[in-house]
């Protein structure tokens, strides 16, 4: 269990459903009563002492604490027993009003040098090193010691546990108490403190320091120190960004840019000094808020582009192609435009950051469909990258190859497998978790697309893993929609809804344009197998209608209308589609989309057009279909494949594409699919309508009938109601 304390202005925005919030109310009348009591050692003082206590202390423990100390210290006391008794007349005025005014009165009692330990302490924070102090406050091991005696007599600090530094640590009783002790210090002196502090630090302690640069950012900035905080600043974010904190890297980065805004000169030149702070910055908002990215390296490039800052543009380019892939998932010619620019702007710049440009081109160019001078660009950043032994060039050439791979045969898996492999380990050795889970995500999508559930399913643990550390939205986003993905393929449609709920919970439309779009389409498939699609009609046709540029939205329309049996609907959809001879662009949407495309050509019996749509998929012939990024698995393209060949009347190719369909289906454990598989099956051997081709097709649909009843999918029941009605 995580216990953590803090004041009632602090909002988390934590979203664990085991974080339980318990707010502490100031005590009752009668608590500080018996707060007091315990104090005095159950002694009661006189009643108008104790009624100044309670009155004063407003039902905050520390100040019941301090003003009880503060009375029992500032008056003479004879002990009567069971009560104390005043020897004098009691100080009353003595009492401040204000736990502020109670802590300082306390501070101001103690010894000169106890203080300015006290002090120094405040400076460094709620808990420190005594080593640490010694060296910030250049005082001898008796003079140090004798000081923290006191304060841990005066109850104003206590020994902690041993500390990584020295072995011993001191923390104040109360952060208030710290508060009070730092307020006490002149500005001057604060500052002066602080600079010690992060002199020592970095010269005595540069182990803890190289894990923590935050802490001496912290104190640069407190020292006024503006030039080196920022660097410390700059630091920091990059630190965090290694251990994948992201959201901690952003807040260290904005201080850093907060402090520029302090410095002297003009906007050009504070332009220029935000240059670095703001590449990694683009860098963290693509996990974080991944629609700002591209617009940070946007603004990168402009002032790259007005200093002459040519290595600064290409890094802002490289950056500003990743964002448009990752943020939209649409790329815009402006990052081909740009990659370029930075390309002739480093025309002599060393090889491995050429090489990273090209690299970022070819994916550029692909992205935007330029196909043939996408896989040439790219293959002359392979021959560089390998020339030059630079992993981290391989990497970004990789990264690009992964997206041009076309659909492999099977005779091709395990090559694809070694590629996937490989890229995984480059980008796992690159150290940047920000690499390491977009690799572990792709090699999910290709690994599942050659039907390979283990290595799959052995991905998840570790996209698991990474998304706990960074508790980046986007990273929890794409888990839960791989563990949505997977249970619908199982046929688990309570947890596969749960999970893509979840999933557009996490994260806005505002942060990943396509957000809300792939939830639509995982709820589509949910709905669908379980014979729900009227719920997701009017959605689907309001996509269609505010997204027409979206290729996948119409068929899936289509669909629904033909799902229904509004034939007429379907086939103007369908007609629309077919205008431009089946036109789709290629990209990582096309395949979800002929399969759409296809089964509505299959129930319309449109035995022409099957024919193109057949030519089409044959591609796809040995792999699964996927939508992606993470969003569902349609099942064997074999399937689909087995639908056009039935509808054409080539009764052998479906047999054949059915029964490949069948096997890879089962091995995928993608049970709904299997179950559509033999029941589309079983409606083929029937139209085929050979005597031995009955029997046959009544065991499909028996299985296919009872695996639906298990999982709830009405469809396939109401779809083999028909074949019984011979509609």
């Amino acid at each position: 269990m995580l216990l953590i304390t803090a004041r009632p202005e602090f909002k988390p925005d934590w979203r664990y459903p085991q974080f339980v919030q318990v707010n502490l109310d100031r005590l009752s009348r009668r608590e500080r009563q018996a707060m007091v009591e315990q104090i005095t050692g159950g002694k009661a003082l006189p009643d108008f002492v104790l009624d100044t206590i309670v009155a004063r202390t407003d039902g905050v423990p520390l100040f019941v604490e301090e003003l009880t100390k503060t009375v029992l210290e500032g008056n003479s006391w004879r002990d009567a027993g069971t009560h104390y008794e005043l020897e004098g007349p009691f100080q009353g005025v003595a009492i401040p009003d204000s736990l502020q005014g109670s802590l300082l009165a306390r501070l101001d009692r103690l010894e000169p040098s106890a203080k300015e330990i006290a002090q120094i302490g405040a400076a460094i924070g709620r808990e420190f090193d005594r080593d640490l102090v010694r060296s910030v406050a250049r005082c001898d091991e008796d003079a140090l010691e004798a000081g923290l005696e006191q304060l841990v007599d005066a109850e104003i600090l206590q020994p902690v546990r041993p500390s990584v530094m020295s072995g011993t640590a001191y923390a104040f009783r109360h952060a208030l108490i710290q508060d009070a002790a730092y307020q006490s210090l002149l500005l001057a002196r604060r500052r002066q403190y602080h600079a010690r502090i992060a002199e020592v630090l970095t010269a005595e302690y540069p182990e803890m320091i190289a894990g923590q640069p935050e802490i001496v950012a912290q104190h640069l900035t407190a020292a006024d120190q503006v030039m080196q905080a920022i660097d410390a600043w700059h630091g920091a974010g990059e630190s965090a960004i290694r251990r994948g904190a992201y959201s901690e890297a952003h807040v260290h980065l904005d201080r850093g840019l907060e402090l520029i805004k302090r410095l002297p000169g003009d906007e050009q030149a504070r332009s220029k000094r935000a240059l670095p702070i703001l590449l990694v910055r683009g860098r963290v908002e693509i996990k974080k808020t991944m629609a700002k990215s591209a617009a940070t390296y946007r603004e990168v490039a402009d002032i790259a582009r007005r200093n002459g800052q040519a290595g600064e543009l290409a890094v802002a380019a490289i950056g500003f192609a990743s964002a448009e892939q990752l943020a939209t998932m649409s790329p815009t010619p402006e990052s081909i435009t740009l990659v370029e620019e930075a390309m002739a702007a480093n025309a002599d710049a060393a090889p491995a950051l050429r090489c990273r440009l090209i690299s970022a081109l070819g994916r550029a160019l692909l992205l935007n469909g330029v196909f043939d001078r996408a896989a040439a660009v790219t293959r002359q950043a392979r021959t560089m990258a390998e020339a030059l032994g630079d992993q981290r060039s391989l990497h970004d050439v990789m990264a690009s190859e992964i997206l041009m791979l076309p659909p492999p045969l099977a005779a091709e898996f395990e090559e694809r497998r070694r590629h996937i492999r490989q890229f995984c380990r480059l980008s796992e050795s690159e150290g940047d978790l920000l690499d390491a889970m977009y690799a572990s995500v792709v090699g999910c999508h290709r690994s599942l697309e050659m039907g390979d559930l283990e290595s799959f399913a052995e991905s998840l643990p570790r996209i698991e893993e990474m998304a706990k550390i960074t508790n980046a939205e986007s990273d929890r986003w794409m888990l839960l929609c791989l563990q949505a993905m997977s249970a619908t393929l199982h046929g688990n449609y309570a947890l596969a809804e749960r999970r893509a709920g979840e999933a557009a919970a996490v994260i806005s439309e505002a942060s990943f344009t396509p957000a809300l779009g792939i939830y639509g389409m995982q709820m589509f498939t949910i709905r669908r197998e379980q014979g729900r699609l009227k719920e997701m009609a009017p959605v689907v046709k309001r996509f269609v209608t505010e997204h027409s540029e979206e290729s996948m939205w119409r068929p899936g329309f289509m669909l629904i209308a033909s799902d229904l049996g509004f034939v007429v609907e379907a086939r103007r959809q369908f007609e629309t589609l077919a205008e431009s001879d089946f036109a789709l662009p290629v990209d990582a949407k096309r395949s979800i989309t002929l399969s759409y495309i296809a089964e509505a050509c299959a129930d319309l019996g449109d035995a022409l057009r099957a024919e193109k749509l057949y030519e089409l998929l044959w591609p796809h012939r040995d792999t699964a279909i996927l939508a992606p990024p993470t969003t569902v698995c349609v099942g064997a393209a074999a399937h689909y494949l087995g639908l056009l060949a039935g509808t054409i009347g080539e009764w052998e190719k479906a047999v054949a594409h059915f029964e490949a369909a069948q096997a890879m289906n089962e091995k995928m454990k993608a049970w709904p699919r299997l179950a559509n598989t033999r029941l589309a099956y079983a409606r083929m051997l029937l139209a085929r309508g050979r005597n031995e081709d009955r029997l046959r097709a009544s065991e499909l649909r028996s299985m296919a009938v009872a695996a639906a009843e298990r999982m709830g999918m009405k469809s396939i029941i109401q779809r083999n109601a028909q074949l019984d009605s011979g509609s």
